[in-house]
């Protein structure tokens, strides 16, 4: 399939994401003006108004980002919560949370339609080697491996992680989905990861929700470590994310861990610069963030 072809069908995919992603102008300001409230009592309205606020925050403060993004990929309302339920509703429907779940959902399907393109091919082959960095419990590509029918003949799929609890929940999720045999877990970090990996061998990386938290210098070393470790024509996904529209919301409410926020054209110039071809690389904007996939050239 040539980059074309591949960047058409990922429009549709982003298209079916980010159906209804973004809230009303009004919300907006209502989320962003009750993150602003003078002596953090934003953060008071928000714990005292819903079930699911509270796992978020104390799970984000934790530093256990993956665990507080799980109550929002497993939101669904919960009428019996009375009105901690319509909080919970009121909270999960700001855009930062609705971003998340429409990145989720593209994630799923784009990591789905790559493997078919990097398994559809005839004859013979060595077993592919898939990497998740930063994978916590690796919900979208483990679904996406699943969905494939792909088994541990075909691919070798490495999780990796530096918190044990998120690597653990991988585990127990591969497991419900009978893919354990494909799954390697490496409880490392990412830099330590990528200066150790076999150069030339992944056919595929993932590092969605990751690239927040790293500065320029970190960044640039890590994009560096992926174009290496690319076989040619592999595939590299990721998000960062990019408005800042919510933000107050986001740090003033849900307490959530500093980021940082880059341009989409920012992001594309370091992803070319790393050594993905500019004809080679789609990006598009889901919700909060700038999502690409690149593909490594010869």
């Amino acid at each position: 399939m040539s980059s074309g072809e591949i960047g058409e069908r990922l429009n549709e995919l982003l298209a079916a994401a980010t159906a209804r992603v973004r809230p009303s102008a009004p919300m907006v300001g209502f989320y962003n003006s009750v993150g602003r409230i003078p002596l953090r009592m934003g953060v008071a309205i928000f714990l005292l108004t819903g079930i699911d606020p509270v796992k978020v925050v104390t799970r984000a403060v934790q530093g256990h980002t993956d665990g507080a993004m799980q109550v929002l990929y497993e939101y669904r309302f919960r009428p019996w919560r009375l009105l901690w339920g319509l909080g919970d509703h009121l909270w999960q429907m700001s855009y930062n949370c609705r971003s998340v779940r429409s990145r989720g959902t593209l994630t799923q399907s784009a990591i789905s339609l790559l493997l078919q393109i990097i398994t559809d091919t005839p004859g013979p082959r060595e077993k592919l080697t898939i990497l998740s960095l930063g994978s916590g419990s690796a919900r979208q590509m483990l679904h996406a491996v699943a969905a494939n029918n792909v088994h541990g003949d075909a691919i070798n799929l490495i999780l990796v992680d530096n918190d044990l609890q998120a690597l653990e929940r991988g585990r127990k999720n591969a497991r419900l989905l009978g893919i354990e045999d494909v799954v390697d877990l490496r409880e490392t970090t990412v830099g330590r990861f990528l200066e150790e990996v076999e150069p030339a061998s992944v056919k595929l990386c993932e590092m969605v929700g990751l690239t927040d938290y790293f500065d320029d210098e970190k960044l640039h070393r890590y994009l560096d470590g992926i174009h290496h470790a690319l076989a040619v024509d592999g595939f590299f996904l990721g998000a960062n994310i990019s408005s800042r529209e919510e933000a107050s919301y986001a740090h003033g409410v849900a307490c959530w861990p500093k980021m940082f926020y880059r341009p989409k054209e920012e992001i594309l110039e370091r992803i070319e610069r790393a050594g993905f071809k500019s004809e080679i690389i789609w990006a598009g904007d889901c919700g909060l963030y700038t999502y690409w996939v690149a593909r490594k050239g010869a």
